[in-house]
């Protein structure tokens, strides 16, 4: 009976100290989603109130109505549109270079034994240790030397030559798919590039998807490049803009910088809503050494 008694009191413990657990976990990431939301919840309730209702009322007292004057000003003053389809043909470009040059340097690190390979490896890593600031007088000499000042393929070729961390991804995945699917394929007469297009690429799809994700959002939030390398109004990315549009008269208008944060902040809310999964695996998985 005593044995019995014991083991219902350590059963009892263990699931009190269970549930502690639980609630200490849940307490923890309640309040960080709040700290990570509240701004947002602000931001997004000053963004539909005019002026005087905003000076006159609380923060989280919401607007008597959806007032969407704000978001106009900033579409019509701030040419924003200009800089969405910038910055998109730049994140589309980057992406697609970013992930043949990537996966294709993976295929041929990860694949194949040569002499030079450990160099090689060794810059790509040291290229990450490098501050990009100090070699920026290098850089903008060779961008000015090919003519592609003040041109969208200046931001396009250094966001597609300075990724490193793709690379390694790369690797990682490329070592865990079996090099026996390339001994057959070489045996029914494939070439190598036949491998790479037709087995190689698509079971690195888990890869390629979170490249893309870091690269959009890389781009989307840089304002370094796009500052120095294109300052043509034409040329503007989205960071660009905002940095513009809140140097003139509104950027002293609280509602109306509410709603520029809003309309920038919500492409990069809903991608990451929506890729959040895809994005976690394939840090996780190409972590993860089988």
């Amino acid at each position: 009976m005593i044995a019995v008694r014991t083991d219902q009191r350590a059963k009892r413990a263990a699931h009190v100290r269970h549930a502690v657990g639980h609630v200490f976990r849940y307490t923890i990431v309640t309040a960080m989603s709040l700290i990570i939301l509240l701004p947002i919840v602000i931001l997004l309730i000053a963004s539909f109130k005019p002026v005087d209702e905003f000076l006159n009322s609380d923060l989280f007292q919401l607007p008597d109505g959806l007032n969407f004057v704000n978001y106009l000003t900033v579409l019509r003053r701030g040419n924003f549109l200009v800089g969405f389809k910038n910055v998109i043909i730049i994140i589309v470009a980057t992406c697609f270079l970013n992930v043949m040059l990537g996966s294709m340097q993976a295929y041929a690190l990860g694949r194949f034994e040569f002499k030079g390979k450990r160099i090689i490896l060794g810059l790509i890593m040291g290229a990450r240790v490098i501050p990009h600031i100090t070699t920026q007088i290098a850089t903008f000499t060779i961008i000015s030397a090919l003519g592609l000042f003040n041109h969208r393929s200046a931001a396009i070729l250094l966001y597609t030559g300075t990724d490193v961390v793709q690379i390694m991804l790369y690797i990682q995945f490329v070592g865990r798919i079996h090099q026996s699917l390339d001994e057959s394929a070489l045996i029914d007469g494939a070439s190598y590039f036949r491998i790479f297009w037709s087995i190689i690429l698509p079971l690195l799809k888990p890869a390629t998807v979170t490249i893309v994700i870091l690269k959009i959002i890389s781009c989307y939030n840089d304002m370094y490049i796009p500052y120095l390398y294109m300052p043509s109004p034409d040329l503007q990315v989205v960071s660009t803009a905002i940095m513009k549009f809140c140097s003139t008269n509104y950027g002293s208008v609280y509602p109306v910088l509410a709603s520029v944060f809003i309309v920038v902040m919500l492409p990069v809310l809903i991608l990451y809503i929506v890729a959040q999964k895809q994005l976690f695996g394939g840090i996780t998985n190409g972590a993860v050494k089988e």
